[in-house]
């Protein structure tokens, strides 16, 4: 009885570790495919984090982070988009 209480055990962890995981990677999938919002930048001088989640913009550079991004996007002269998430 107890090697089978252990098995049903194994098996709701399991499950639960799962269902919590691919619940966590559907949000994040959502979040890959936003590109960053810079309308809260407009205007204002700002200081970014140093929060590693980088991105690709149409300028062939790799930022570390949106904030940055946004701060390329707003300084250009030269119009500067989103591409993705992730390295050039």
């Amino acid at each position: 009885m107890s090697f089978f209480s252990s098995c049903i055990r194994i098996i709701f962890i399991t499950a639960l570790a799962f269902s919590l995981y691919s619940g966590n990677s559907l949000v994040l999938a959502r979040r890959l495919r936003t590109p960053p919002n810079c309308d809260g930048y407009k205007g204002r001088t700002f200081t970014c984090s140093n929060n590693v989640n980088t991105l690709c913009a149409s300028n062939g550079y790799t930022y570390k982070n949106g904030c940055l991004f946004c701060a390329a996007m707003l300084d250009s002269h030269k119009p500067i988009q989103f591409r993705h998430y992730g390295k050039c």
